[in-house]
């Protein structure tokens, strides 16, 4: 502030003040007085402060008041000088502000890449696994499908998922003497054999029953299971299914795809 009131006319009574926003800068013995010479300081387009220069003491009347007509062209100056000063430190700062914003997305964009890798490496591995788990499941069902096919017994594969619902149905309702219903209800039983679904058979089944085919031998269950002993047979194990029991065996007679009767079938 101290370089200002040298460079008007009358040096030795000039005290200068500059202004912007909030905080005020002035020089040595600054007052206010009515002699006064004052400019707007402009910062992109809008006043955000100003540049005073008093004169402590009244002096002869010279251009404007007691101001020299070249120190308005110096003030006016130098406020613009001053405006773009600023605006050039806000643009710096807003530069300075955005790359320290770009360079915070990169390292948010980096860590982001690097977790994104770090999924791509865990599903690969689990894809591993998964690939590994399925080899295996395939292995043991292939194990499993040989030994029930070459089993040296009548092997079959039933789904018994609606007769199921259909107990649990009467066990909801609170039936608990399962034979008494089961042997007075024969609409039930029929619909209940109805549901049961054969899947699949084995090759020992297709030589015990004369079927060429398990196709042959799927289409000609009315005729396998057309014996007196397949009512009885499956109130029992009706019976065990609704006490909970999980293994039932019986005997009974069943026929060939040919019609002809099987000694007594154990089940």
């Amino acid at each position: 502030m101290e370089v200002l009131p040298p460079a008007w006319y009358y040096t030795e009574d000039a005290v200068a003040r500059i202004t912007f926003k909030d905080k005020s800068y002035t020089s040595q013995n600054f007052k206010e007085t009515q002699w006064k010479l004052a400019t707007d300081v402009i910062v992109n387009n809008a006043k955000h402060g100003s540049i005073e220069v008093y004169y402590l003491n009244e002096k002869p009347a010279l251009h404007e008041g007691p101001f020299l007509k070249e120190e308005r062209s110096l003030i006016d100056s130098l406020s613009q000088l001053l405006g773009r000063a600023i605006e050039n430190i806000q643009k710096s700062e807003e530069i300075l502000n955005a790359n320290q914003q770009l360079k915070a997305s990169e390292q948010q964009l980096i860590a982001a890449n690097q977790q994104l890798i770090a999924g791509e490496q865990q599903l690969r591995a689990a894809n591993q696994e998964l690939m590994a788990s399925e080899g295996k499941l395939k292995i043991s069902e292939y194990r499993y499908r040989s030994l029930v096919d070459n089993s040296p017994v009548s092997l079959w594969e039933e789904d018994w998922i609606d007769v199921i619902e259909m107990v649990e149905e009467i066990q909801n309702r609170g039936i608990t003497n399962f034979e008494s219903f089961f042997n007075s209800n024969p609409d039930f039983v029929d619909e209940a054999l109805s549901k049961v679904k054969i899947l699949d058979v084995n090759t020992e089944t297709l030589h015990m029953f004369k079927a060429k085919s398990k196709t042959e031998m799927l289409k000609s269950l009315s005729v396998v299971f057309g014996t007196a002993d397949i009512l009885p047979g499956f109130i029992g194990e009706l019976i065990a299914l609704a006490k909970g029991d999980s293994l039932y065996e019986t005997e009974m007679k069943l026929c060939t795809v040919k019609e002809k009767l099987l000694l007594p079938f154990c089940e």
